[in-house]
């Protein structure tokens, strides 16, 4: 991994953290012991899921965006 795609991670991990802890409840561990699937999965809108589809990347941005402020 190259010290660019650390920080990127790092920066995304913090914001995945945040929306794992307050809309599924995870603790650290939780988080960190999950995969990006598990967590994908775990966000996933139950109707979307059921057709086969996970999130839009636009979903994602906005609930990103609805995380950073607060």
């Amino acid at each position: 991994m190259t010290d660019e795609t650390q920080a990127d991670f790092a920066a995304a991990s913090s914001q995945w953290w945040s929306v794992a802890a307050r809309w599924l409840g995870w603790r650290a561990s939780d988080f960190w012991q999950a995969t990006p699937a598990e967590l994908r999965g775990a966000l996933r809108d139950p109707e979307a899921a059921a057709a086969g589809r996970g999130p839009s990347m636009e979903t994602i941005a906005e609930m990103m965006e609805r995380e950073s402020n607060g």
